[in-house]
């Protein structure tokens, strides 16, 4: 038996390269002629400024060819409001990207980006801008759990989360806790309590993100 092992270089680019070859000494272990031309690529949805709605489905799609006739693959790309390229998927063998509006982050300015490759050589295209709904935040309480019985004066420790498609983690004073009986109890991920009156609760949970938007979680 022989192991194996998946390597990756970064070699820089030399003009007039036509072969790159992998040697093991001065054994020659693979190699890949290089085509004369570049791919050709550019979208063909969107192309034009686009409002997305929530809860709907978009293709993204584009075109490429190559004068070598070689084989093409893609790798899309996502961006918002000029944030950092994040990759969608890889290695796509068809022209086309199924978007699911609702697990993307909202953007007045999303953009995608395609990059195709006949294995060595690369041409990238970019969409037109389309507009994504801002999402409401998650929120989500991990104690005390439904149904929970506590001593009344026992401490109770409240914990909690929120998440938000746009601002990632949301800040400690962002997160606010209540009870119906009692009203306004506190902020903040975790919320420690020995005041609770006698009784039924239901504790919430209110989050809100830097655009207003908010959420809750009750048990």
């Amino acid at each position: 038996d022989s192991a194996r092992a998946d390597v990756s270089l970064v070699l820089p680019w030399a003009d007039g390269t036509t072969e790159i070859v992998l040697l093991k000494g001065s054994q020659p272990l693979a190699s890949q002629s290089l085509s004369g031309n570049k791919p050709v690529v550019e979208f063909t949805s969107p192309t034009a400024a686009e409002v997305w709605e929530a809860s709907t489905m978009h293709t993204v799609t584009w075109q490429a060819s190559d004068a070598d006739g070689d084989a093409l693959s893609y790798s899309l790309f996502y961006h918002r409001d000029g944030a950092e390229w994040e990759l969608l998927a890889t290695e796509l063998l068809t022209p086309s990207y199924v978007v699911d509006v609702n697990i993307f982050a909202g953007s007045k300015d999303a953009r995608f980006r395609v990059v195709a490759t006949d294995g060595v050589n690369i041409s990238m295209a970019e969409s037109a801008s389309v507009t994504i709904p801002d999402k409401k935040p998650i929120a989500q309480i991990g104690n005390p759990t439904d149904g929970a019985t506590f001593t009344p004066g026992n401490l109770v420790v409240m914990q909690g989360s929120a998440l938000d498609f746009e601002d990632g983690r949301l800040s400690d004073e962002k997160l606010k806790w209540s009870s119906y009986r009692q009203g306004e109890l506190g902020s903040g991920p975790s919320l420690p309590s020995n005041l609770l009156e006698p009784g039924a609760h239901v504790i919430t949970l209110s989050v809100e993100d830097s655009v207003g938007q908010s959420a809750s979680a009750s048990v």
